[in-house]
């Protein structure tokens, strides 16, 4: 089975998709595309990739050349970093780009707007996903910890956060600072028994979490559907407050 998490050859992946087919090379990867990718984001992601010297960055194509030549030109002026520590994949169909992405080892979500269906993907294919959430303390959100974020993240900023949590792994991916962001993402590069427990415990995850259970989650909003049309249009009461549709 091509798609498989658990028994992938991830060095035959690498090889056949132009990635370092090193196991000491760590290879993030972030497939949003180019207008979600803010300057703030892509400058951590430089500053992790100078701190961790075995590790790549691996982006999705970008069409407009213009914009490619900025961000390569902004990570060697500014940063320092080669150009061959920036590894740009095609477009491929999405079934293949899910075989495809299991050659990286952790995603790098971007910031203020988040990956979508992209974070899904990822998630799915066993890769586990950091994210940047300013109001985020593990147990719901409170006052900012980051001065630069002071404002209540909008819903655009809180997908990745909202995916993480679903899945029962906020504690260890969803950051609250930038800091914290480029401390975790260069511990794990560097940390290889780190990684693998996250990889493993996300592989577990993915199987049991109700983020990928489409049964119940169907279930529940046909069931939150019949429940609004019976309070509101049959018994001219009002609905419930909220419905659980997980």
């Amino acid at each position: 089975d091509p798609f498989n998490p658990e028994t992938v050859d991830k060095m035959e992946l690498r090889k056949k998709h132009n990635l370092p087919h090193d196991e000491n090379v760590f290879v993030y990867c972030s497939f949003q595309s180019i207008h979600k990718i803010s300057s703030e984001s892509f400058d951590t992601w430089m500053r992790i990739l100078s701190s961790s010297q075995k590790s790549v960055l691996w982006l999705t194509t970008i069409n407009n050349k213009e914009a490619r030549e900025k961000l390569i030109h902004r990570a060697t002026t500014k940063h320092g970093i080669t150009n061959d520590r920036l590894i740009f994949g095609e477009q491929l169909r999405v079934d293949l780009h899910l075989v495809r992405a299991q050659a990286c080892d952790l995603y790098l979500d971007s910031w203020p707007y988040n990956a979508h269906s992209t974070a899904t993907d990822v998630l799915w294919a066993g890769i586990p996903l950091l994210a940047y959430l300013p109001d985020y303390n593990h147990n719901g959100r409170s006052s900012s910890t980051d001065q630069n974020h002071k404002e209540e993240p909008r819903m655009w900023s809180r997908v990745s956060a909202s995916l993480l949590s679903t899945l029962g792994m906020g504690g260890e991916l969803i950051q609250s600072t930038i800091q914290n962001y480029e401390k975790e993402a260069i511990r794990y590069s560097q940390n290889r028994n780190s990684y693998d427990s996250l990889r493993k415990n996300l592989l577990q995850k993915r199987i049991s979490s109700p983020l990928f259970d489409l049964i119940s989650y169907t279930r529940h909003h046909e069931t939150a559907y019949w429940e609004i049309f019976v309070n509101r249009f049959m018994e001219q009461q009002k609905p419930h407050s909220s419905y659980n549709v997980v």
